[in-house]
């Protein structure tokens, strides 16, 4: 060996040493977590029961784990979490959409399931473009009064079809079911969520098919149908009560997929479905695996559906700053066990 060659050796090896022998550096590690106070109140009040999202007859226990003495189910009338008559509820995002650029008092805290409504035609249409032209009833013009109507905008607007060039007839009866004009042949086409779609299937008067299953059809099978709602006021006022209130809603949404036979069991003990065969077909294929999709981007995809109808004002951007707080949501999404 060279003399170079040892020099250089003994010069590495010194410096194996004094890196060895140096302090090792310390990564700072993430600051954790304040652990989660009580809630701030004891009484919840769910708005439901709601098909499509057992949680709001299944969150009863969950609920009282997380420290709420209260709960109760109430239905006082669509407008409940806005008229802040309720704290919590579901519903789609298309609604709290408008909602939000109205400036209505709603705080979005997560996704609950894909799916869930049908779009069923008369024979000739087969695909929405086709709906140029056709008459469709709705009960408002207005997608703040009409769930529905917004949904109906935001299909047509996807594939490039212009509001305006379907005739949409407004059916002024709160209490009217539209798809029965849609049996009458006054509509070409209808809505049918959650249990309206089995009962469409069964109904012999049935004029058409279904065309379109947002359960399945992509790319509303890649977004939330339904999302987790409180009063932006009772959240803001009650933030621990938010959060518990979230992770319950999102165990419940657990064990309800787990076993839905037991789940629409439990809904007929409480009395709050008459057809259990029904609503089990309605449930049966809900995708409720809450943990694999992005509530910000539905709420952007249907904002911009929107937007394109001319419905709302504010980018998607300002809808997700204004009347969102999925912070909680990702982490639940993260470290909540299935």
């Amino acid at each position: 060996m060279t003399l170079g060659r040892r020099a250089f050796l003994r010069t590495a090896a010194a410096a194996a040493v004094a890196a060895a022998c140096a302090p090792a550096t310390v990564k700072a590690s993430p600051t954790p977590e304040p652990p989660l106070g009580p809630p701030e109140t004891t009484t919840i009040r769910i708005h439901g029961p709601l098909g499509c999202d057992p949680w709001t007859w299944l969150a009863d226990d969950f609920m009282k784990e997380e420290g709420f003495t209260d709960v109760k189910l109430v239905n006082p009338g669509p407008q409940a979490v806005l008229k802040g008559d309720a704290d919590i509820a579901a519903g789609y995002g298309q609604h709290f959409a408008a909602h939000i650029d109205a400036g209505s008092p709603f705080v979005l805290l997560g996704g609950t399931h894909v799916g869930c409504i049908e779009l069923w035609a008369k024979p000739g249409i087969g695909t929405i473009r086709d709906l140029r032209g056709k008459t469709l009833v709705v009960f408002k013009k207005d997608p703040l009064q009409d769930v529905f109507y917004g949904i109906w905008v935001t299909l047509l607007t996807s594939v490039g079809v212009d509001p305006g060039e379907v005739k949409f007839v407004e059916h002024l009866d709160p209490q009217a079911n539209v798809i029965d004009s849609f049996i009458a042949g006054t509509s070409d086409a209808t809505l049918a969520a959650v249990t309206q779609g089995p009962a469409l299937r069964a109904n012999p008067k049935n004029p058409g098919k279904m065309i379109f299953d947002t359960t399945v059809d992509k790319p509303w099978s890649q977004y939330y149908c339904c999302l987790l709602v409180a009063n932006s006021s009772w959240a803001k006022a009650n933030p621990n009560a938010a959060k518990r209130a979230t992770r319950a809603v999102m165990r419940a949404i657990d064990l309800g997929a787990k076993d839905r036979p037991r789940a629409v069991q439990i809904a007929a003990e409480k009395k709050i479905t008459q057809n259990p065969q029904r609503l089990l077909e309605a449930i049966q294929d809900l995708p409720y695996d809450w943990r694999e999709y992005d509530p910000e981007e539905t709420l952007r995809f249907v904002a911009l559906r929107l937007a394109d109808g001319k419905l709302i004002k504010k980018t998607p951007q300002q809808i997700i700053t204004d009347g969102t707080d999925f912070a909680w949501f990702r982490r639940l999404q993260k470290d909540l066990k299935a």
